[in-house]
């Protein structure tokens, strides 16, 4: 900011002399000894510090859009963990359906075989 302020400063300073420059026709020589710098020097800073002052006044409004955005970022954040936390729970889901799966094979060839135990001692009571 005190940079902004410097250049204004100087910018205040080289305008009135730039217009009598412009103005009293000047010789180059001249305009560097009461200057100290040429004419499109001052024109860049004078450029630069209009870019800068235009920033700097639309600075209050983005940061306000940017407050204003920071809401959504953060709902839009939290619905994102939400949807990452469901995708980890259904990956374990299916996790545990495949090992419940194995395991029900493994219950129904254990009740087939009890099965055919009993129908075996069924027929050798008889």
């Amino acid at each position: 900011m005190q940079r902004i302020g410097v250049l204004q400063g100087e910018l205040d300073y080289l305008l009135p002399q730039k217009t009598s420059v412009e103005n009293g026709g000047m010789k180059p020589e001249q305009r560097m000894r009461e200057l100290g710098h040429p004419k499109e020097l001052i024109e860049k800073i004078y450029t630069a510090c209009s870019a800068v002052k235009q920033t700097y006044e639309e600075l209050p409004k983005i940061v306000e859009r940017m407050e204003q955005r920071r809401k959504t970022h953060e709902v839009c954040a939290q619905v994102m963990l939400g949807i990452c936390e469901m995708e980890s729970q259904q990956k374990a889901m299916i996790e545990r359906f495949g090992e419940n799966s194995s395991l029900m094979k493994q219950v129904r060839e254990g009740m087939a075989e009890n099965v055919e135990i009993c129908k075996r001692n069924i027929e050798a009571l008889k």
